[in-house]
């Protein structure tokens, strides 16, 4: 996948037998208790997930003026404002 065929479908071969590809879908389906674009990650011990910026159904909000900090394995976001309104 990616605009220059550089991103594997399923990487690590979805950590198999932690999940199997989808081809049809292209992406990685894990078993229940792992997570992760390539189901490497225990899904008990929290995750991170991979946000598909090819399709327009969803954007992420933009924010400014927060705090990042990493302390051991956990990444803390403090403050900050969104810039988006309902009306």
């Amino acid at each position: 996948m990616g605009r220059a065929c550089h991103i594997p479908k399923c990487p690590n071969n979805c950590t198999y037998p932690n999940g199997y590809c989808d081809r049809e879908r292209h992406r990685c389906m894990c078993k229940k208790e792992y997570a992760g674009s390539d189901c490497k990650q225990k899904a008990s011990h929290g995750y991170w997930e991979t946000i598909d910026t090819d399709t327009k159904s969803f954007s992420p909000p933009g924010s400014a003026s927060h705090g990042t900090a990493i302390y051991g394995d956990t990444m803390f976001v403090i403050g900050g404002n969104f810039f988006f309104y309902f009306y």
